[in-house]
């Protein structure tokens, strides 16, 4: 009995059968004989696989054939896609794997291009009535053409890639139809934050104060960079009065929802309709220790009422009255708080 195949790389884009379905194909096999022939191609398998592992595990004898055709890539997506049922994602996973094959495919589709056009030139008969051809190697993109051969869409093959570029055996469970595409490229991103956010720098502070930009009208403020600290740490988050509800997103998006507000002097805003705002709120909240258990603690009585502090200069330092430090701040200089050092220069 042969055994000397082994897989062509066309064939290794779909996923081989379990041991379960194996035992069943081979058993299939015992009974009926070998269905449809096992396809070779240059010395390979290139479709049938499966039916040449259970033959050898049916101690049959495979039936083989030669390829006749001009496109295996093509064919062989063509022979599995009728066979199988697989699902979109399994089909991205797929398509991304066909890429190289595509890629390579298109390379020699170029090169062909430029070797007829070269005796085009010169005067081949051959080639006498060839045109020069439009757009870089006859427009061919692989990307598009594998979305379209698996009848997915570009996104869907660039989000394949991009899971195959950063987690590769678990492209492998999509293409298994383990885990749906949309489920790994979750757990992707969700690795890509980790490793970002483990990447960066951790500053010993126990106090956070911001000032955030709310000058641009009816829009978040600009992206900031919040630093992180080990320790248990007070929050306090200036917002002008109009920004109210901007304000409440900042601090739930980034620390948890406020614990309580502070009203602080302002000048004067004259609005239109005749009305006025004098005041800031600075709202509060925490964020915990590393080990989610800690808070931070207030020393000298905690916060007492700040219905007459004239300005944000004098709660400044009300609050450094009210926590021992480190105390951090984004947006503003204040005494008793350190610039935050990854905003500087900016």
């Amino acid at each position: 009995m042969t055994d000397k195949y082994t897989d062509h790389p066309i064939a290794e884009l779909f996923p081989l059968m379990s041991d379960a379905d194996l035992a069943e194909l081979a058993k299939d096999i015992n009974e009926h004989g070998q269905r449809e022939d096992i396809v070779v191609y240059e010395g390979k398998i290139l479709d049938g696989r499966n039916r040449f592992r259970a033959c050898l595990l049916a101690d049959v004898e495979p039936r083989v054939t030669s390829y006749i055709g001009t496109d295996p890539i093509r064919d062989v997506l063509s022979w599995n896609l009728h066979r199988r049922h697989l699902d979109v994602s399994q089909r991205a996973a797929i398509a991304t794997a066909a890429l190289p094959l595509l890629e390579k495919q298109a390379r020699e589709r170029k090169a062909e291009a430029a070797r007829k056009l070269n005796a085009a030139r010169k005067g081949s008969p051959e080639c006498a009535n060839l045109h020069t051809p439009e757009g870089p190697a006859e427009k061919h993109r692989a990307a598009a053409d594998a979305a379209a051969l698996f009848s997915v869409s570009p996104r869907s093959v660039a989000t394949a890639k991009k899971i195959q570029q950063e987690a590769p055996e678990l492209l492998e469970k999509v293409k298994a139809g383990e885990v749906s595409l949309n489920a790994a490229d979750q757990q992707v991103k969700k690795a890509q934050r980790k490793k970002k956010e483990d990447a960066r720098p951790v500053y010993d502070f126990k106090v956070l104060a911001i000032h955030p930009d709310w000058t641009t009208i009816y829009l978040p403020p600009r992206r900031i960079e919040i630093p992180r600290t080990s320790e248990p740490c007070h929050v306090f988050v200036v917002v002008d009065n109009e920004r109210l509800n901007d304000g409440f997103n900042f601090c739930g998006g980034r620390f948890g929802d406020p614990v309580c507000a502070f009203s602080v002097g302002r000048p004067l805003i004259s609005k239109d309709m005749g009305v006025s705002i004098d005041n800031y709120l600075v709202l509060y909240t925490i964020t915990c220790g590393d080990d989610g258990t800690d808070e931070p603690e207030w020393i000298n009585g905690g916060p007492q009422s700040t219905r007459e502090t004239g300005d944000l200069s004098e709660f400044w330092s009300k609050v450094v009255a009210w926590t021992s430090g480190p105390r951090m701040s984004i947006g503003f200089e204040a005494e008793g708080f350190q610039i935050n050092p990854s905003r500087r220069g900016a």
